[in-house]
């Protein structure tokens, strides 16, 4: 867990560059955290924690689609 809020940290700094790199970087870091919190998902043996895996994983995608857009590769 605080590899993922050491990422998350991160990627707002890079959100807050609002430059093509570092939207990028963003990108690749919301790909890492994504895929550390599907694992958490996956694996959890708390069933109160898979909606709070869940909602995360959305935000998540919220996250990138706004980048993707900002980018001109929106869907």
């Amino acid at each position: 867990m605080a590899a993922i809020e050491e990422s998350l940290v991160a990627i707002g700094g890079d959100l807050d560059s609002n430059d093509a790199e570092s939207l990028n970087e963003a990108v690749r870091r919301l790909r890492d955290v994504g895929g550390a919190i599907g694992s958490l998902q996956v694996d959890c043996c708390a069933p109160a924690r898979m909606p709070l895996y869940a909602e995360t994983l959305t935000h998540l995608n919220t996250i990138q689609l706004g980048i993707s857009k900002e980018l001109g590769r929106a869907h």
